[in-house]
């Protein structure tokens, strides 16, 4: 093992090859599995709808020509994430013949935000886009899909989580509307015609009224206007499926239509389904027997039920159900067919999941699978027509994951042999401390432990108070949106009780008599050691987006698990992501400060440095286990002890970062350098998977001239 040590520059040459292969290894595999081994085509496209950019990527067969009709699905992301967490989404749609658009939405990730959407909402409304009540450039990425000659327009569907729930229903109430397609045809009469009509009499089939009433030369033209009405009309989204937004998604679907001059109540003419997490935030479960959640799925007193499919008669206030959405087929069931041609079929589904693990899930991803091919009619072929669905249970998208998640710790890990490097270069040496590490002989088990405990139930009380206390408000400065709440509290207060541990640990040893200070951490390095440190951090992270890129390049891959994340950035967000890493690094010094104060020698490093991470991330682990445990094993509770709905990444990133501060510090005897890097790696996940499109930034000459 001599030839791969972090000690010699040959050692850090090869240690670094290995973690290049590793990274590229990881993004080649993750492209292989989602391509379906070259079967599906993957690009990414920037659609400018209202003078800005939408980003996101298109996902369909490989082979696809102007000759076929493929049914669409878009899928749209929540707040505080972009396309990338809802990718795999698109991935199994594509691999069943379906055309998939994956969208950030305007202002998040490299999507730009416009002046106003089609909707009025804009920079001028304060706080920015309204991003809950518009379709935040949904519905420009459907209107994108209608115009690709591959796509069958009749037959698109579209998705989204949490916030992007809300800004798909948006998309199918502005998009679709309330009138249903008679009501359309009785309006053409009413307006263009003149007809009068009874309120019974607008639910009569138009087409007959028009030739009980008009001439030849007006039936001539009301058929021209009907044919119209009808291609749009049957070019609207034919099926929504919001995912983890209870309230919005069974409650926000009644809406008034005028026909011939009278105020009728209908539903939203789009195929509904919802898809919610038991463990959810929302309260699903209270969702599903509120009266006007009953009222809109015209249940009356009954509530509204599970995994059933729901036929709705607007016209009598009624609803039907006609079968299990596991069993029930269009194949088979004329009854689901016709609902769903009539855009009035409707379904709830309830899985046992939290909030954010509902967009990481196979089960969900299981259920949005059966409802398009359902609503769509397809799975590689028409199932109308005798095409056998390849079943939803056949999913890959969580294998690719595990090659992005390769390919990160590749990248992570390939900073320790470039820091080795960097530390035997001259301009870098006042970043290397001048005391060194004392070596104590004798371990005092009993302070170790109690200190070690400390550490766990301090970091259980900071992750509890951190995922209840979210909010940061945006502002010029601060100007992420509320998701980057939890982190912040959390490394700030994790660094409070690090400060507490440390004066005890310092306190103690004084009182045993070893002297033992703080000297031998380095911290006052001055100016040329500080300088030094900030340009070693830089250079690692500079070389980590470089690796970033690359394989965006080479695969079109990023470096993600789940909420475990950092991607591409926007040139502005670089700015953004400074001003985070500034006030990072202090509480970062404190918590470098309290894991590195002392060492165990009665054990080899690797492991001493194992147990050290370990401690100091089980807290983060048992607090996440047991909120769910106590929520999914107890039918009376339906609310997360703690609810880690924009923190589930802190599961990776505490074990993370307290390594990256340990060995950075044993290999420069320097605080400095790994609290610097952690602040930069921790704002870079921030400003790049959260956004700002909850405030708005406008397109600035930085953006313009790097295109980025």
């Amino acid at each position: 093992m001599k030839k791969f040590t972090l000690k010699t520059m040959d050692g850090c040459k090869r240690i670094l090859a290995i973690c290049l292969v590793l990274i590229f290894l990881g993004a080649f595999f993750a492209r292989l599995i989602e391509t379906d081994f070259g079967k599906i085509k993957i690009n990414e496209f920037n659609i400018d709808a209202r003078g800005a950019t939408l980003n996101g990527e298109i996902f369909y067969p490989a082979g696809t020509s102007s000759d076929d009709k493929l049914p669409a699905v878009l899928v749209m992301h929540g707040t505080g994430c972009t396309y990338g967490v809802m990718r795999h989404f698109s991935v199994e749609m594509a691999r069943r013949g379906f055309v998939s658009l994956a969208v950030s939405c305007y202002g998040a990730g490299i999507s730009e935000q416009p002046l106003y959407d089609e909707l009025g909402h804009g920079e001028d409304i304060g706080n920015g886009f309204d991003y809950g009540n518009t379709t935040s450039g949904f519905l420009d990425a459907v209107n994108f899909t209608r115009s690709l000659d591959f796509v069958d327009p009749t037959r698109i569907g579209i998705s989204g989580h949490s916030m992007g729930a809300r800004i798909s229903q948006c998309t199918a109430m502005t998009d679709c509307g309330y009138e249903t397609l008679n009501d359309r045809l009785i309006n053409i009469l009413y307006n263009e015609f003149g007809q009068t009509f009874t309120e019974e009499e607008i639910y009569q089939d138009a087409n007959e009224l028009a030739k009980e009433r008009l001439n030849a030369d007006q039936l001539a033209y009301y058929e021209y206007l009907a044919a119209e009405t009808t291609e749009y009309y049957n070019t609207r989204i034919k099926a929504a499926l919001p995912l983890g937004n209870a309230l919005t998604a069974l409650i926000n679907q009644i809406g008034t239509a005028n026909v011939a001059g009278y105020e009728v109540q209908r539903n939203c003419q789009v195929n509904l389904g919802v898809v919610n997490g038991a463990l959810d935030y929302a309260a699903v479960d209270g969702v599903l027997h509120d009266p006007i959640s009953k009222e809109s799925w015209h249940t009356g007193e009954e509530d509204i039920q599970v995994n059933q499919w729901y036929v709705m008669d607007d016209q009598n206030g009624t609803s039907e159900i006609i079968g299990d959405f596991d069993t029930l087929s269009i194949a088979t069931d004329s009854a689901l067919a016709d609902a769903i041609e009539n855009r009035t079929a409707k379904v709830a589904l309830v899985n046992m999941e939290t909030h954010s693990k509902n967009f990481f899930s196979k089960k969900t991803t299981a259920d949005l699978i059966t409802f398009f091919e359902q609503t769509l009619d397809y799975s590689n072929g028409r199932i109308s027509e005798g095409a056998v669905p390849m079943g939803s249970d056949n999913q890959v998208w969580h294998i690719a994951r595990c090659g992005n998640l390769l390919a990160f710790f590749g990248m992570l890990f390939m900073i320790f042999p470039l820091l080795g490097m960097l530390a035997s270069l001259k301009f870098y040496q006042p970043a290397i401390g001048a005391v060194d590490v004392p070596q104590n002989g004798k371990v005092n088990k009993k302070q170790y432990w109690i200190f070690t405990a400390a550490t766990v139930v301090f970091t259980v009380l900071v992750t509890y108070y951190a995922n209840t206390k979210l909010n940061v408000v945006n502002s010029p400065y601060f100007n992420l949106t509320r998701l980057c709440g939890a982190t912040i509290n959390f490394i700030v207060g994790l660094a409070l009780f690090c400060a507490i541990m440390l004066a005890g640990k310092i306190w103690l040893n004084k009182k045993a008599g070893n002297g033992l200070g703080i000297a031998h951490l380095n911290l006052n390095i001055g100016i040329k050691g500080i300088f030094a440190s900030i340009i070693m951090a830089s250079v690692l992270i500079a070389a980590c987006y470089t690796a970033l890129m690359s394989c965006k390049y080479l695969f079109k891959e990023d470096f993600r698990f789940w909420m475990f994340m950092v991607t591409e950035m926007k040139v502005e967000y670089w700015f953004i992501m400074l001003k985070y890493t500034i006030i990072f690094i202090i509480p970062y010094l404190i918590i470098g400060a309290n894991v590195n104060y002392s060492f165990r020698t009665d054990m080899p490093e690797w492991k001493e440095d194992l147990l050290c991470v370990f401690f100091a991330s089980v807290g983060v682990w048992a607090l996440c286990l047991f909120s769910y445990l106590n929520s999914a094993l107890n039918p009376n509770v339906t609310a997360l002890f703690s609810n880690f709905i924009v923190s589930y990444q802190l599961n990776f990133w505490v074990p993370v970062t307290t390594y990256i501060l340990r060995k950075m510090y044993r290999m420069t005897k320097n605080l400095w350098p790994g609290a610097i890097f952690c602040s930069l790696i921790i704002s870079w996940s921030m400003a790049s998977e959260i956004g700002a499109h909850t405030y708005y930034i406008g397109q600035g000459l930085w953006s313009v001239i790097f295109n980025v």
